[in-house]
């Protein structure tokens, strides 16, 4: 596998490679997680719109959510 960073060699040397992949392996995971509870959140308040339970403005936490830990 491939890998493109900036500063190759100090990020992929010998003794930094095994936590360089854990660290971007375990912020993939971060990534992945917040995108489902996203979605499932997202998905969850259209079916409550759709409905008529809740208003269309449901919706924007669970996008203010997924931006803002994007953001960070």
């Amino acid at each position: 596998m491939t890998i493109n960073l900036p500063r190759k060699q100090y990020w992929l040397a010998p003794e930094r490679e095994q936590a360089t992949r854990r660290m971007l392996v375990w912020r993939a995971l971060w990534y992945w997680a917040a995108t489902w509870l996203s979605l499932a959140w997202l998905s969850h308040g259209m079916l409550r719109v759709n409905f008529g339970r809740a208003q269309s403005l449901a919706i924007i936490p669970a996008l203010v959510f997924y931006l803002g830990f994007v953001a960070v």
